[in-house]
């Protein structure tokens, strides 16, 4: 019988409640209960910034944008670069700088396709922060639905 990792820990218990109560004069209860504090938690996958919340209707529009050559793939590899780093409410915190280093770019290549992807509405340039982009919220959002509801409004609204 091959353990997965929970299952070892579930046995693991299970033996000192068994040393306990066959009546062992250890402090097994003690033993048991530091062993469960002590224990890796398991990282759930739901943790916050784990997801991103993509919109059809803007993979539909990604998806038209290629296929009329508007956006090419080096765009698109700036894209997913941008949808990586983005933060809570869609901030995109990578520089062309850092972005062009990470994709093995020349820095030319990542300012010509960020310009693609905004002259697209893919992303929007930050007006008070200099090199810092924002990801329209039609084409994917991190964040809760409440706060995906006020930057579409925003949006709307500018």
């Amino acid at each position: 019988m091959v353990l997965t990792h929970v299952d070892f820990h579930v046995e693991y218990i299970r033996l000192l409640l068994a040393i306990q109560f066959a009546g062992a004069r250890m402090a097994q209860p003690v033993v048991v209960k530091q062993y469960i504090e002590r224990r890796p938690k398991p990282k759930s996958p739901y943790e916050r910034g784990s997801f991103m919340m993509i919109s059809q209707r803007g993979l539909s529009e990604l998806e038209e944008r290629l296929a009329d050559r508007s956006l090419g793939m080096q765009a698109v590899r700036v894209l997913m670069a941008m949808l990586n780093s983005a933060t809570y409410g869609n901030l995109v915190e990578a520089s062309q700088k850092d972005i062009s280093l990470r994709l093995g770019m020349s820095l030319s290549e990542v300012s010509k396709a960020s310009h693609a992807l905004m002259d697209c509405g893919l992303i929007d340039r930050m007006a008070n922060r200099r090199g810092w982009y924002k990801i329209n919220p039609r084409l994917a959002w991190k964040g809760n639905v409440e706060s995906l509801e006020q930057a579409l409004k925003a949006r709307e609204a500018a």
